[in-house]
C-alpha cells in the first residue's frame, strides 16, 4: 500500500490532468467558434454585389457575436501555452494564423472597391480591426 503522501500526489496529478484536458477542450471549442464566425464574415461579404451593405451585415454579425465570444477569447489569450497540450497549442496557432489570413484576404479582395469608396474603406478597416481585437481577447 502507498503512503498517504504518495496517494495525495497521485490524486493531485489526476486532478491536474483532468483540469488540463478540460482547458484543452474549452480552448478548442472557443477556437472552433472563432473559426466559424470568421468563415461567416467572409461568406457574408464574398460575392455580394452591394459590398457596402454586405460589410455592414458582416459588422453586425461580428458585433452580435462579440459579447459571447469576447470573454472566451480573453480567457484563451490569457492562458500560458504550457497550460495546453502540444497538439492543442499547435492547432490554436494554426487556427489563429488562418483567421488572420482570411480577414487579410477579404480586405485585399476589396482593395479596388475600397480605393474608390473611402466610406467602404473605413467600414472594411473597422471590420478587420474589430475582428483582430476580438481575436486578441480585447473585445
Amino acid at each position: 500500500m502507498l503512503p498517504s503522501s504518495s496517494l495525495s500526489a497521485v490524486a493531485l496529478g489526476l486532478a491536474l490532468a483532468s483540469f488540463g484536458c478540460a482547458q484543452d477542450e474549452h480552448a478548442r471549442a472557443t477556437m472552433a467558434e472563432l473559426n466559424t464566425l470568421t468563415d461567416e464574415l467572409v461568406e457574408i461579404v464574398a460575392g455580394e454585389k452591394d459590398t457596402s451593405a454586405a460589410v455592414e451585415r458582416a459588422q453586425q454579425e461580428l458585433d452580435a457575436n462579440t459579447p459571447g465570444l469576447g470573454p472566451q477569447m480573453a480567457w484563451l489569450m490569457g492562458l500560458r501555452l504550457v497550460q495546453l497540450a502540444e497538439e492543442t497549442r499547435t492547432q490554436l496557432q494554426s487556427d489563429l494564423a488562418d483567421n488572420v489570413s482570411k480577414m487579410a484576404l477579404l480586405q485585399g479582395d476589396l482593395g479596388m472597391a475600397t480605393a474608390r469608396d473611402p466610406e467602404l474603406a473605413a467600414a472594411v478597416s473597422k471590420l478587420v480591426d474589430d475582428h483582430r481585437e476580438l481575436m486578441s481577447g480585447g473585445r
